[in-house]
């Protein structure tokens, strides 16, 4: 991070005008004036005419289209914009103009007896260390979610074929942009993620030449893989800058190291994203408050815009690295007027973020309403707590399964093979995060501010929906993978508290605590790491080559040989992999699907997903319970399992009855 600046005549200060704020006074104009033009020639929401096609869509039990809901939103996203472009315009002089350093966050000084080169080289080895672990992860098969991103939002779908006939060839349908950044059904859209993914996969196409919408599990993952890198050599550079080396070479281990992070790291999904412009933000709000600079002020604006985009639960962040930089001004501000400065930047480059982020994200409002009246879940999780600090330190669940139903791992068989890490998970860690939060609170006011942001955003979000019983789940507070690693490296600090010891041998003690700390936590974790990186969480690729033999299929327009269905959880996800296959939803639609195989004299293969947990629901149940009686002809065959049992299959053949083929159109 910067170093304090020189002093500057206070005639420049909080008044002068340059080219810094000629260019946010045009920015603020160009929002203003579009907005209003945007007011002018959108459709009004209340138009009747709207109002009379939704309800018409609704007569027939479908929700509004995309562009219905863009309809109902953007209007009023549009007058947020031109009321806030022009009222920042109005208070320009407020804070557009150079000014000095807000507030007095002076770094700690570095040690001369630490190596500038020397931490570079360390975190640069745990940047690629980290980077080979992950990379083992880049040509897993696409689980639920990711496949969520690909047919609804990033790349596009084939059009499942008629039922009645069979040779029809595939038509590809891919994803508009409008869908891209504004459909969002049940809030599955990571919008930022969503654009930076479907760019990814059009620019390889592109690139490459393919003749056919084709997709790459690697190439699609790309970005999410380095933004994870990144993620790790700022946290590392950051904590270095505002605490200390041994903190920051640490803390960046400890994040490389996380099995939490791990599984995120390459999956295209928001949730790195999120973490690199976390951290970014941070940053550049501590940049923004100890220089005063505008550009450091901008880029914070932009990067809390782009973490709320790559995933909307983080707004708690958003919150709480507000609150700890109003502290910061109100509190240690260097004058009364750098206070009021401080305060008027804040407000108005948050409003910059807030027009950036509502533009984008409003017609995601009414549809995530919608998907409130009936969600998947209600209620706030049950034993959120343990789920969440088990998988925050092992990324492991915490309760019992059968290993026999899955390929996975948990934390009862971890501690069933490795009962030390049970103490080091319920005693030690603790006792050592309030150690490096005593360390952090024992620094310079950049380490407060750095911590306590991001360690807070987890427990607000955790009360707020605790308290409001909202449908939340462990992985929304993803976040706490930053404070959980700054802290851990904060901790190898703690020799420097004691009495009576020459600096060199505090240094020493440091040292060997941070060896022995990422050696601990390296081992205990080293099983679910092993886990992750071998075991892909849903083997949709795996189980479309079982059923066909080959994966994917959509390079075949025509599929002439078994007919294809699938029962249970994640239905339609196997459709990137297998476009042929049908979504069975009750037993009335398998055996419809046999009847066709019947008729048309061809194999049927049933590809199930969920196991046991298969009799939870009687839909399943039923089709289960087709699949297994003798009468209908079908047998077990292969098993297919994924990291857990709700995503692990087993696949039902049915050779061909016989009867003659029906003759092709």
């Amino acid at each position: 991070m910067a170093r304090d600046p020189k002093p500057t005549s206070s005639a420049r200060v909080y008044s002068s005008r340059d080219i810094g704020s000629t260019l946010l006074i045009l920015l603020c104009a160009v929002i203003g004036v579009g907005g209003l033009i945007a007011l002018l020639k959108l459709r009004l929401p209340w138009d009747p005419t709207l109002a009379s096609e939704i309800a018409d869509r609704q007569l027939l039990g479908k929700p509004p289209t995309v562009q219905q809901y863009i309809d109902l939103s953007m209007w009023w996203a549009a007058l947020f914009a031109c009321l806030t472009g022009f009222a920042l315009l109005a208070a320009s002089r407020l804070w557009t103009t150079r000014s000095l350093p807000l507030t007095a966050l002076n770094l700690p000084e570095q040690k001369p007896a630490y190596s500038r080169a020397l931490v570079w080289c360390l975190l640069a080895a745990i940047t690629i260390g980290s980077g080979f672990i992950r990379s083992q992860r880049l040509d897993h098969s696409f689980w639920n979610d990711e496949e969520t991103t690909i047919q609804d939002y990033a790349w596009g779908e084939y059009v499942r074929p008629d039922l009645n006939s069979p040779v029809e060839p595939l038509k590809f349908k891919p994803v508009k942009w409008s869908d891209t950044l504004f459909y969002n059904r049940g809030g599955s859209n990571h919008i930022l993620n969503s654009a930076v993914t479907k760019i990814t996969l059009d620019t390889w196409n592109g690139v490459t030449g393919h003749d056919t919408p084709y997709f790459s599990e690697t190439v699609a993952r790309i970005i999410p893989f380095l933004a994870s890198l990144a993620t790790i050599l700022l946290l590392g550079w950051a904590a270095w800058r505002a605490h200390s080396p041994i903190t920051g070479i640490v803390a960046a281990a400890t994040l490389g190291l996380n099995p939490w992070h791990l599984r995120y790291s390459t999956e295209i999904r928001g949730y790195s994203l999120m973490l690199l412009l976390i951290v970014l933000s941070v940053v550049f709000l501590y940049l923004a408050l100890n220089t005063g600079k505008r550009r450091y002020w901008l880029g914070f604006a932009l990067a809390e815009a782009g973490f709320m985009l790559a995933f909307l639960a983080s707004v708690y962040v958003a919150v709480t690295i507000n609150l700890a930089a109003l502290a910061a001004i109100m509190i240690w501000s260097t004058s009364g007027k750098a206070r009021l400065h401080g305060l008027a930047r804040i407000a108005a480059f948050n409003l910059l973020a807030a027009v950036v982020f509502v533009m984008l994200v409003a017609p995601s409002i009414p549809q995530f309403s919608d998907y409130l009246k009936n969600p998947l879940f209600e209620g706030f999780a049950p034993n959120w707590f343990g789920d969440f600090y088990h998988h925050l330190t092992l990324g492991i669940p915490p309760w019992s399964v059968s290993p026999e139903s899955n390929l996975g791992l948990t934390a009862p068989q971890l501690f069933s093979e490795s009962p030390w890490i049970r103490p080091l998970v319920f005693w030690i860690i603790p006792i050592a995060l309030f150690v490096g939060g005593v360390a952090f609170l024992r620094r310079p006011r950049a380490a407060f501010l750095f911590v306590t942001a991001l360690a807070a955003a987890p427990v607000l979000s955790y009360v707020h929906n605790r308290i409001s019983d909202s449908p939340a789940l462990p992985w929304y507070v993803l976040y706490s993978v930053l404070p959980f690693a700054l802290l851990c490296g904060a901790m190898c600090t703690s020799p420097n508290w004691l009495p009576g010891l020459l600096p060199r041998k505090r240094q020493a003690l440091s040292i060997t605590l941070a060896i022995v700390w990422l050696g601990v936590y390296g081992l205990a974790t080293q099983q679910s790491r092993v886990r992750l990186c071998e075991v892909p969480r849903q083997p949709l690729r795996g189980v479309a080559e079982a059923m066909r033999g080959n994966s994917p299929t959509y390079a075949n327009p025509v599929i002439t040989d078994e007919i294809t269905g699938s029962i249970g959880f994640s239905i339609k996800r196997l459709r990137s992999y297998d476009p042929h296959v049908f979504p069975l939803k009750n037993a009335a639609q398998l055996r419809k699907l046999v009847q066709a195989a019947d008729h048309q004299n061809r194999p049927c293969v049933i590809a199930a997903c969920g196991g046991e947990l298969l009799h939870e629901d009687k839909a399943d149940a039923a089709c289960l319970a087709f699949l297994k009686d003798p009468k209908n002809g079908f047998s077990p065959t292969e098993r297919i399992l994924g990291f857990e049992e709700q995503f692990s299959y087993q696949l039902y053949r049915r050779p061909a009855s016989g009867l003659p083929k029906e003759r092709e159109n």
